[in-house]
């Protein structure tokens, strides 16, 4: 791991926000002050809702959907 102090050297993409592991890691992170960005094949998923997360995308569900949700 680097000792880089600028916390977006560190910006993480959470997948499966959408659960509470999801969420869990998204609060862990981000009250350790990492930028982090939850996806999920949902609009509104738990991990995009919260404060901790600074961004959030939606993508096609990697299960009904795996070559798009590859591309």
């Amino acid at each position: 791991m680097t000792t880089d102090s600028n916390p977006d050297a560190y910006r993480t993409l959470v997948l499966n926000a959408d659960d509470q592991a999801g969420l869990c890691v998204v609060r862990s992170l981000g009250k350790r002050g990492v930028p982090v960005t939850a996806a999920s094949d949902t609009e509104r998923s738990l991990g995009s809702l919260s404060k901790y997360s600074a961004d959030a995308v939606v993508h096609q569900s990697p299960t009904s959907e795996p070559d798009a949700f590859i591309d």
